[in-house]
């Protein structure tokens, strides 16, 4: 799946940027433009300051949360406990501060980040249906994405 995405990516003439790359710009002040970047990190504390400086650029980028980061609902999943668990998850606050800015587009990661193979229905429904819910409800914005 990732391998079709990058090859249009550069078959669009685009710079792709690997992480080191982009942290190196980062350092720098600097990105080169038209440049993309793929990362596949949830909303981990760590982004926010490079995600702000992005948008602070008219950039654009899509920020994938777990629903149990922002949940409160009882009966829902209140903890991460997928491979991201033991990372700084970015408080609810910054996180809808954040999705408020323009060219930042939200996206779901699941509830816990669990893996889903072999889950039941209900649990399945939970993952991906309650999770995007829970996100769109306590963020006010809309959250058409999905990573798994």
């Amino acid at each position: 799946m990732v391998r079709p995405v990058l090859e249009a990516v550069l078959d669009a003439g685009a710079p792709l940027v690997t992480l080191p790359e982009l942290g190196r710009a980062l350092e720098r002040g600097r990105a080169r433009p038209g440049a993309v970047c793929l990362a596949f990190d949830g909303d981990l504390a760590c982004w926010a300051p490079h995600l702000r400086w992005l948008l602070d650029q008219d950039g654009r980028a899509t920020l994938f949360a777990p629903g149990a980061g922002v949940s409160d609902e009882p009966g829902l999943p209140l903890r991460v406990k997928g491979p991201l668990a033991a990372h700084g998850r970015m408080p609810p606050a910054e996180l809808a501060e954040l999705a408020g800015r323009p060219g930042l587009a939200m996206g779901s990661l699941t509830m816990t980040q669990r893996p889903l193979a072999g889950m039941d229905p209900a649990t399945l429904r939970v993952e991906l249906f309650d999770s995007r819910r829970v996100l769109v409800e306590r963020l006010g914005c809309p959250v058409p994405s999905l990573s798994y």
